[in-house]
């Protein structure tokens, strides 16, 4: 049984503000990386166009990394490049599976499920039992929500160090290099 918005946010407030955390703060993960594909590109005009102007954000990532692997690699900075490109799209997972879902919460439980799973199976549909819903847990979220910031961190570390060895930017790289973070769950396991 699907349960009520409202009734969600009042049993799961916590939770329910980090997954809008998440929502809308995956735009600043889209511009973070926009911005450390023009540093190297040096065309800011040109890079917002190709990354925006088609539509879904998998496309973006793709575009993104094609506009700038190479320069990364030509600075050696390839493998953190591509660390950050990883980054973002598991940050997108995390992101998608909250944008088109319906919730059930129990006293003690909050499931997520996602539409989009049935419209893609090829069964007919004899109600929304078929919903496969996946618990999520505050400890989780708050665990996806540090992956959302570690991104960031790498993308604007490789950023700026990549502005830094390009000679673009007088100053070292004011940023420390950030610990590589494993991969949260996307939900619980």
């Amino acid at each position: 049984m699907v349960t009520r918005v409202r009734t969600v946010h009042e049993r799961f407030p916590d939770e329910m503000r980090i997954i809008g955390q998440l929502l809308t703060d995956y735009g600043e993960l889209e511009m973070s990386l926009m911005s450390c594909v023009q540093v190297v590109r040096d065309d800011l005009d040109g890079v917002i166009k190709a990354m925006f102007r088609p539509r879904g954000e998998t496309q973006r990532i793709d575009i993104a990394d094609g506009l700038g692997r190479s320069s990364y690699e030509k600075w050696g900075l390839g493998t953190e490049f591509a660390m950050a490109i990883d980054a973002t799209r598991h940050a997108l997972k995390i992101r998608n599976q909250y944008s088109h879902c319906v919730w059930q919460a129990n006293v003690n439980e909050l499931k997520f499920a996602a539409l989009e799973e049935l419209a893609f199976d090829n069964q007919p549909l004899s109600g929304l039992d078929d919903l496969a819903f996946r618990e999520i847990t505050l400890d989780l979220l708050t665990e996806q929500y540090a992956y959302f910031v570690y991104t960031d961190h790498l993308l604007r570390w490789v950023n700026y160090e990549g502005r830094a060895l390009a000679k673009k930017i007088t100053s070292a790289n004011l940023l420390s290099k950030p610990k590589p973070l494993a991969q949260p769950y996307l939900c619980v396991p």
